[in-house]
């Protein structure tokens, strides 16, 4: 079944807040039009889109698009299950089981454009449960010689949708250049998520 996408009349404007103490602010009065797009009920995410804007870039390889939980003592990133598991060893995902990714991942970061695209933010954040032995064949996944010992169990992730206040960030460079900066800016916009749906705050 195809995604369905939830769009609606959420066109909010976000508050650049440079280095988050610097007030030198690209955009000139400190606002650009980037707005919530919709919520993707397959994925479980918000698409983030830049629209009509002065060239700002991102750096590809990295979490430039993040969400932080709002809470009381302050905010918590929701990370990827890559940060709770090693992806070359696989693992089980919502009793899945989930292969070895031999990839190496993305090792090749590039300066891309922002403007008048759209950036998936996932609402899922993910939990150990505990461990599941290894399924029939898993040896099989690895080249020869690439392990010298194969683990006697993996690590069993569950996914959990979360919901309520939140802070959508998106870390972007004032030029087409990213690498001649080291010092990214920060676009914030306090969302609300919930059953399915994002609105702002």
């Amino acid at each position: 079944m195809p995604a369905r996408l939830i769009t609606g009349a959420l066109i909010a404007v976000l508050f650049l807040c440079g280095a988050c103490d610097n007030d030198d602010n690209v955009f000139g009065e400190g606002r650009t039009n980037i707005a919530v797009f919709g919520y993707d009920t397959e994925q479980r995410g918000i698409w983030l889109e830049v629209q009509d804007a002065p060239l700002i870039s991102v750096i590809t390889c990295t979490d430039y698009a993040r969400l932080y939980a709002v809470e009381g003592g302050g905010d918590r990133l929701l990370e990827p299950v890559d940060e709770l598991v090693d992806p070359q060893a696989g693992y089980y995902l919502d009793g899945q089981f989930v292969p070895p990714d031999l990839t190496g991942g993305c090792d090749d970061p590039s300066c891309a454009p922002a403007t008048k695209n759209r950036f998936f933010v996932s609402n899922l954040e993910y939990k150990t449960v505990g461990t599941q032995p290894l399924p029939e064949g898993y040896a099989d996944h690895f080249p020869e010689g690439w392990v010298s010992e194969l683990p006697t169990e993996l690590p069993d992730v569950v996914s959990v949708v979360y919901e309520g206040p939140a802070r959508l960030v998106l870390y972007y460079y004032p030029q087409d250049d990213c690498f001649e900066d080291d010092n990214p800016r920060a676009a914030t916009l306090p969302v609300f998520v919930s059953d399915g749906e994002v609105a702002p705050r």
